[in-house]
């Protein structure tokens, strides 16, 4: 099918179930052959709308309803920006609807942490504006410090620009629903603390193996209401190197997304000693 008519079976779609909406779940098969009657070339439309059905309103932005909107379809996906060619750039993927179909055949996400692997068909969601990217800084334990081994201490981030305190369950809605702002623009999330032994020193050669942390700790409060974020190691760490670093995300648990590529990082890392 041409994107034209891709479209004109969305606008025939939306159509179809936005009014089996207001009449009825019952009257959807009627109502969907009222309009694709309307549009003699579109017959796949009556194919399509059969798959169609109304989902919960759970937020006043979205339609309701299970399908993609013509006027939500993004032409910057229907080329591989390489027209004309530019050395050392990858073509991209290219989709006429969004992607919406792109997990077809693959085990879905589907709001578990899948260790072996998943594909999510979520959307990123809404990204703020460059003033309102986050940026954080850790501030204790300092860089370079060193700790009293089997000791508690204390994790203190300051962050800027993200609505913390954001915290959806992590084992049934992971990645489950798209970035959102809130209503000033900021990313609604919060953050986690990751702790791995660098090794025989502070300045390893060798990238550290992701799945060996020493501490993880996801903060689910808003913190002091200035953008410090904290959570205590109990019991310590034994003695030995580490890095600590934090990692913001979304509500869902999915990394945040910015506006721009050129910018600073969001997260930040320390390396200090338990002695």
């Amino acid at each position: 099918m041409h994107l034209r008519e891709l479209l004109l079976a969305l606008t025939c779609l939306s159509m179809t179930v936005i009014a089996a909406s207001e009449a009825g779940v019952e009257s959807l098969d009627r109502l969907q052959a009222e309009q694709c009657s309307k549009n003699p070339g579109l017959r796949s439309c009556l194919r399509e709308a059969k798959g169609a059905k109304r989902v919960g309103k759970k937020n006043s932005n979205e339609a309701g309803v299970a399908i993609l909107e013509p006027d939500l379809v993004q032409n910057a996906s229907q080329q591989d920006g390489n027209s004309p060619n530019v050395q050392g750039q990858a073509s991209s993927a290219i989709d006429m609807a969004n992607f919406i179909n792109f997990c077809r055949g693959a085990k879905l996400t589907n709001g578990k942490q899948a260790e072996e692997g998943s594909c999510n068909g979520i959307p990123m969601g809404k990204i703020p504006a460059t003033n309102r990217m986050i940026s954080s800084i850790i501030v204790s334990p300092k860089n370079s410090e060193k700790v009293p081994a089997g000791k508690e201490f204390e994790i203190k981030v300051k962050v800027l620009n993200l609505a913390a305190g954001n915290f959806t369950n992590p084992a049934s809605t992971y990645y489950s629903a798209p970035q959102n702002l809130n209503s000033d623009g900021m990313v609604i999330g919060h953050t986690h603390f990751t702790i791995q032994n660098t090794g025989e020193n502070l300045s390893p050669e060798t990238p550290l193996d992701p799945t060996n942390v020493k501490f993880f700790k996801g903060v689910n409060t808003a913190g002091d209401g200035a953008g410090q974020l904290s959570a205590s190691v109990e019991g310590g760490l034994p003695a030995g190197n580490y890095r600590l670093c934090t990692l913001i995300a979304a509500a869902n648990h999915q990394p945040v997304i910015m506006p721009v590529a050129m910018r600073g990082a969001q997260d930040d890392c320390i390396r200090f000693t338990a002695e």
